[in-house]
């Protein structure tokens, strides 16, 4: 609910931001916070991952962490979304955006298993073959080489100013 959550906030404020252009220079500050909040999510403790909680700050620190690596997620893929959509020919735009959801679910659906083969019973005692904390470990290491990608990829205009791309409201009302 909490990663949603900040999937919503962020496609919220990107629908607005939408309005006025499509703007790519925000993608490496989410690819920095998934990567970031992935390994983050490394260092919360195994208790939180299994079984009751009882309310504590370790509970408050992997909400916001999964809070923004949502956040972080949407301000990722959304405005690849809106670039692919503004910038894709009219007449081929429906099977462009049919082939981007085709291969986006397969990849969803892949990982699914992937994530029940590594979080299977193993051995006599069954634990699983990988924690859930390793898993996030694993993830943001295996996003690094993405942020690398996409921070050459961008060309520096764009990128000039990143912190100022968090308050992507700040042009929208002209200020």
């Amino acid at each position: 609910r909490v990663l949603g959550g900040g999937v919503l906030e962020t496609g919220l404020g990107h629908g607005i931001k939408r309005l006025v252009r499509v703007e790519l220079g925000i993608l490496p500050l989410g690819a920095i916070g998934i990567a970031v909040s992935s390994l983050l999510l490394f260092t919360v403790p195994p208790e939180l991952f299994g079984g009751v909680v009882r309310f504590h700050s370790s509970l408050v620190w992997t909400c916001w962490l999964l809070f923004t690596l949502g956040f972080s997620a949407g301000m990722f893929h959304i405005p690849l979304q809106a670039f692919m959509q503004d910038r894709s020919p009219a007449n081929k735009r429906g099977s462009i955006l049919a082939a981007n959801n085709f291969i986006t679910f397969s990849g969803i659906l892949i990982f699914a298993i992937a994530f029940s083969f590594m979080r299977m019973p193993i051995g006599a005692d069954d634990h699983p073959a990988l924690s859930t904390r390793t898993i996030f470990l694993f993830s943001g290491l295996a996003t690094i080489p993405v942020v690398i990608y996409v921070i050459c990829l961008i060309p520096q205009r764009r990128c000039t100013g990143i912190l100022g791309t968090v308050f992507f409201f700040k042009s929208f009302f002209g200020e």
